[in-house]
C-alpha cells in the first residue's frame, strides 16, 4: 500500500510577496476611485486672475461698495431665498438654473452667467457664499440675478478664498450644498444646479431636459463623475418632490458625519449606495457624451481657432487645479467674461 503523500503548507515567507502584490493592486484600484486622486493638491493659494479678454472694457476702479440700481433688497420678514425676486426670474415651468459663488470664483460666475445670456437664458441665479462675493456680483450687470448670502452661512469662516481640493476650506465650502438646494425646493422651485466652473454651450433646457422629459418623466437627474461607479454632485436637476427633499436631508446628515478631509460628494455617494440608488425616485443620468467629466475632455494646450467638440452641451473644468481651469476654457474659446470683474477687484476682495 502506498503511503499517503503528506501535504505541507507553503512557508509564509514564500507567499508574502504575492499577498503584498495583491494588496498593492487593491490599493491602486481603490485610489483610482477615491476622490482625492482626481485633483492636484496645491498647498499655497494661487493668484487669482481674470485674464485678457476683448470684453474686459470696464474700469478696474469699479466701486464695489456702491449699490447697483438693479439690486433687489429683501424685506426683513422675507424668507430665504427671496421669493419675490426669484418669481421674476423663473421660466414658465417655475425652473431656475443656479450656481454657488465664493469670492475667489467670482470671475467664473461672470463667465458662467455670460454664456447663459449669450444663449438667451435668463432664469439663472447666482448664490454668493460670502459677503465679498455678494458685493462684487451686486456691482455687475448680473446684480438682479444675485441673491443674498444664505442666512445660515453668515459668519461662517473659510468660504471666501480659492479653496483647494481636499483642504479643510474646501470641505467647509462644499458641505453647504444640500442645505442650500433644499431651501430652493422648500419654496417650490425646480432647480438645475451647476458648479460655477462650468460653461453652457447649448440651451440645456430646450435641447436636452425638455427632450428627455418627453421620453420619460423624471424628478431627479445627475451626472457621472467620469466613472460608472461615482455620481457627481456638480450637476443636479431636482424637482420639489417629497422623495427628492428626503434625499437632500439624508445627504446633509451624512455630510455632518464625515471626516474633515472629505467633502459632500463623498457623502452623497456613500448615502446613494447605502439606500441602493433610491429606487423610489424617478431619475435620469445626464448623457456622459453631452455632459462629460473634465478628465474625459481633450483640452487643447494652446488656443484653438474655432470651437471644437460642439457635441458637448456643457463643459466642466473639474479634475484640474485652480490655475489650469481658466486657461483650459480660454484655449477652448469658452472664456467670455463681461469685464465687470477685474484682477484688481479680485485681489483686493478675495486675497
Amino acid at each position: 500500500m502506498r503511503a499517503r503523500q503528506k501535504h505541507t503548507l507553503m512557508p509564509f515567507n514564500r507567499v508574502r510577496p504575492y499577498i503584498l502584490l495583491s494588496l498593492f493592486i487593491l490599493f491602486l484600484a481603490l485610489l483610482k476611485q477615491f476622490s482625492y486622486f482626481e485633483s492636484f493638491l496645491v498647498n499655497s493659494t494661487p493668484t487669482i486672475k481674470v485674464g485678457n479678454n476683448d470684453n474686459n472694457t470696464k474700469s478696474s476702479s469699479l466701486n464695489i461698495t456702491t449699490s447697483n440700481s438693479s439690486n433687489y433688497e429683501m424685506d426683513d420678514n422675507e424668507s430665504w431665498p427671496p421669493k419675490k425676486q426669484l418669481n421674476q426670474l423663473v421660466d414658465s415651468q417655475n425652473r431656475l438654473v443656479i450656481t454657488f459663488v465664493n469670492c475667489g470664483y467670482s470671475h467664473f460666475a461672470d463667465n458662467w452667467a455670460s454664456h447663459l445670456e449669450q444663449l438667451g437664458i435668463t432664469n439663472y441665479v447666482l448664490v454668493p457664499l460670502d459677503s465679498s462675493a455678494e458685493r462684487i456680483l451686486n456691482a455687475t450687470k448680473f446684480a438682479f440675478h444675485t441673491i443674498s448670502v444664505p442666512p445660515f452661512l453668515m459668519g461662517r469662516k473659510g468660504l471666501s478664498g480659492v479653496n483647494m481640493f481636499g483642504s479643510q476650506q474646501f470641505h467647509t465650502l462644499t458641505m453647504t450644498r444640500p442645505q442650500i438646494l433644499n431651501a430652493f425646493l422648500d419654496q417650490n422651485y425646480t432647480v438645475f444646479y451647476n458648479d460655477v466652473d462650468t460653461v453652457w454651450r447649448r440651451n440645456i433646457w430646450k435641447d436636452y431636459i425638455d427632450v428627455e422629459q418627453e421620453k420619460k418623466k423624471f424628478v431627479f437627474a445627475y451626472a457621472r463623475d467620469g466613472s460608472v461607479t461615482k455620481l457627481c454632485t456638480c450637476l443636479l436637476y431636482l424637482e420639489p418632490k417629497p422623495e427628492v427633499q428626503g434625499l437632500l436631508r439624508l445627504w446633509q446628515e451624512k455630510c455632518k458625519r464625515l471626516r474633515k478631509t472629505q467633502h459632500d460628494q463623498n457623502a452623497f455617494n456613500m448615502m446613494w449606495r447605502m439606500h441602493h440608488g433610491f429606487s423610489n425616485i424617478t431619475k435620469h443620468i445626464l448623457s456622459p457624451k453631452k455632459f462629460p467629466a473634465g478628465r474625459n475632455v481633450k483640452w487643447p494646450k494652446t488656443p484653438v481657432t474655432t470651437q471644437s467638440n460642439i457635441s458637448y452641451y456643457l463643459l466642466h473644468t473639474n479634475f484640474m487645479n485652480f490655475t489650469t481651469k481658466q486657461s483650459s476654457l480660454e484655449n477652448m474659446l469658452e472664456w467670455n467674461v463681461s469685464g465687470w470683474i477685474t484682477d484688481e477687484i479680485l485681489q483686493i476682495e478675495c486675497n
